[in-house]
């Protein structure tokens, strides 16, 4: 394929995405040693073919889904190093490491926890440091009934990940240095007869991805040929987000959706903040089990509200479009 997986980094076309084997001897604690998906939030652990939507909301998509960076983006020049390219392909949810987890029953509610130690490298099979990240889950749902990927029931949940991440070249210096990246939220979800919902909030400590130098494609150079865009990070500032969500089944065939996301950018200085808001207009057409057509019209906003509007990263942001995606969903 050619996708975040397949094309950053070495640019494979065929990635290994999971390889786990779990063990059951322990009343209470099931261990699961291998690459899979990390304990965190709803967007991440939700299996692909019960998504709701085509993209991932913008603190999903840019905070949460890590791209592997060994810079900040604070080095000048025209070399190629500049670009600051992925060093491996994006983090897609996953994390090779060992997990404690179980689910308990008790009346109509079941309670699951989960705790990690993993890597902090991705999908990628290398150990890229010494550092580890460590992963904590929590989840208390009012079971209605069903069973599988689409039962029904209200869900309650908060989750926590920390680690540290190295950088060859950060605020101007050529020297390694380490920062904490820290990821928490909590959230709720929903589904009963034709009706579901979901709320998530979001927060992001360190390794805050900061897009490129004016939303150009990184690598390009200015029209002048003195300066080479670069992926960019903040290493040492903050970001939050959240996003509520709601479905309703007008036939058993077709599902309508509705939802709303917002993402503060680099909240420690007001000028060097970005807030990204996102409509999400959908709808879903089941023709099985295993197949289904998902259409979304996304309308996008995006400003520096610390800036003047006439300033040029809010030129930039005012530039940016509506989306309109189409996906055909088939399991097989």
């Amino acid at each position: 394929g050619n996708n975040g997986i397949t094309k950053l980094g070495d640019g494979n076309a065929v990635k290994l995405t999971d390889a786990s084997v779990t063990f059951n001897y322990i009343p209470n604690a099931r261990f699961r040693v291998g690459l899979f998906k990390t304990p965190g939030s709803e967007e991440g652990l939700m299996a692909i073919h019960v998504f709701n939507y085509v993209n991932f909301t913008n603190i999903a998509n840019q905070q949460l889904l890590e791209r592997f960076l060994a810079e900040d983006g604070s080095r000048g020049g025209t070399d190629k190093d500049v670009t600051n390219a992925p060093l491996a392909a994006i983090g897609a949810f996953r994390d090779i490491g060992i997990q404690v987890f179980d689910t308990f029953k008790k009346g109509d509610w079941e309670h699951s926890y989960a705790a990690m130690i993993g890597n902090g490298n991705g999908i990628d099979w290398s150990d890229n440091d010494s550092n580890k990240d460590y992963y904590l889950y929590w989840a208390s749902e009012l079971v209605f009934g069903g069973k599988k990927a689409r039962r029904q029931g209200w869900k309650m949940f908060a989750w926590y990940n920390g680690g540290k991440r190295t950088l060859d070249y950060a605020f101007g210096t050529a020297e390694k240095q380490e920062f904490d990246r820290n990821r928490w939220g909590f959230g709720t979800t929903y589904l009963k007869g034709k009706w579901r919902g979901a709320a998530e909030f979001t927060w992001a400590d360190g390794m805050i991805f900061n897009g490129s130098d004016g939303g150009v494609v990184a690598g390009s150079l200015n029209n002048t040929g003195t300066a080479r865009a670069s992926l960019n990070m903040l290493p040492d500032d903050k970001a939050d987000g959240w996003y509520v969500d709601v479905g309703y089944k007008v036939i058993p065939q077709l599902e309508l959706d509705l939802r709303y996301d917002i993402l503060h950018r680099g909240t420690n200085t007001s000028i060097g903040q970005r807030d990204f808001e996102t409509w999400t207009v959908g709808a879903q057409w089941f023709f099985n089990k295993k197949a289904r057509l998902i259409a979304n019209y996304e309308f996008r906003k995006a400003e520096a509200p610390g800036l003047p509007s006439a300033a040029t990263p809010n030129q930039i942001l005012n530039e940016m479009d509506d989306r309109f995606s189409v996906q055909i969903l088939a399991i097989f």
